[in-house]
């Protein structure tokens, strides 16, 4: 009997699971997972931006220092132009390759001269560590946001200026994905009815924190160091996306590229806020509404969801919501501009 009921047991435990037991089994997996999946997905997104974040802060505190050191905030760019303040050579460079000293890169610093321009060297057969181009190639950890999609799909550099065309991918420049805007464009960033700014360019009322070709006294911060942005999110450039989808190019095939951004060095980076229309583009007529994350083709852009990470002027790095309305937007990049918006915590969802 004991032996009967022993041998029924190993029956029923050879047998093992039915096709139905199975395929619940299957279902119930499968289901955990796909609820399991976007939350992870969530914590993931969650430290990347986190991530983004802290070096943001990183260049906040190197302006600081920067300010510390010179009296002044750095030129938003030298592009080689005159009227200019401390660049008599007048060659051409960005914002980022000033505060490098600031912020933990002297190795790169000590090499970068600014009597030649941030390009210089990019047309030997193999670029010499003595060059501005050869620093330029040299990657920045705290320029990068891990949010950012990789660039492996630009294959060439096209020339601009004095810069000629590059086309070998060992030479291509280390890429940056936060920027400076430098002004609003006072003739087109509001409906003519209602913008306060002027359609001349160098009106002090348009510029933002830092200013092309002159630095920046903390005098000349009228609005407050709070409530004036630093430095934005531009990820991916020169690779151009339109609200979240890349861009591209009808004629080529491949990916639509922007005319500027092409690497931390480029003098060409920094950009004048036009504020997209509803479609997430800056040409054609209608009514310009969105601040950011219509598009990256110089203008404020990032990967989060629902905003972007920003520096103010007094080093704080917050969280603005995509929401914001443009004309506040607007106040928050002038300096000492017309208060088209309330320059509160309004729009802030976080603080770091």
């Amino acid at each position: 009997m004991i032996f009967a009921r022993y041998r029924d047991w190993r029956i029923a435990r050879a047998r093992g699971f039915t096709l139905v037991e199975l395929l619940v089994v299957i279902a119930i997996i499968g289901t955990l997972v796909g609820l399991l999946l976007p939350a992870v997905q969530s914590a993931r997104e969650a430290a990347r931006r986190t991530s983004c974040a802290s070096n943001m802060r990183q260049i906040g505190l190197a302006m600081t220092v920067c300010l510390d050191a010179r009296r002044a905030l750095p030129p938003s760019r030298y592009d080689g132009e005159t009227p200019h303040e401390g660049n008599p050579t007048l060659t051409r460079h960005s914002w980022r390759a000033i505060v490098l000293p600031f912020m933990e890169e002297k190795k790169i610093g000590e090499v970068y001269n600014f009597k030649t321009d941030w390009y210089d060297g990019h047309t030997q057969p193999t670029v010499s560590g003595t060059t501005n181009y050869f620093c330029a190639m040299t990657q920045v950890a705290a320029f990068v946001c891990p949010s950012s999609p990789p660039r492996s799909a630009i294959t060439q550099i096209p020339a601009r200026g004095r810069r000629a065309a590059i086309t070998d991918k060992a030479k291509f420049p280390a890429f940056s994905d936060f920027e400076v805007v430098d002004r609003v464009k006072g003739d087109r960033v509001l409906p003519a009815a209602t913008n306060p700014y002027s359609p001349d360019k160098d009106a002090e009322g348009n510029q933002g924190a830092l200013r092309r070709n002159f630095p920046t006294r903390l005098k000349q911060i009228v609005d407050g160091t709070t409530k004036t942005l630093l430095v934005v999110e531009c990820g991916a450039r020169p690779l151009v996306y339109v609200q979240g989808t890349a861009l591209m190019d009808t004629t080529t095939g491949q990916q639509k590229l922007s005319d500027e951004g092409y690497g931390w060095a480029d003098h060409e980076s920094p950009f004048a806020l036009d504020g997209c229309y509803s479609n997430g583009t800056t040409t054609g007529s209608g009514n310009r509404s969105i601040a950011m994350n219509g598009t990256n083709d110089n203008e404020p852009y990032a990967f989060h969801n629902g905003g972007m990470n920003a520096v103010m002027c007094d080093t704080s790095v917050r969280f603005l919501s995509a929401d914001i309305d443009l004309p506040l937007f607007c106040a928050l990049i002038t300096r000492n501009g017309p208060k088209t918006g309330t320059k509160t915590e309004a729009m802030v969802t976080n603080n770091f």
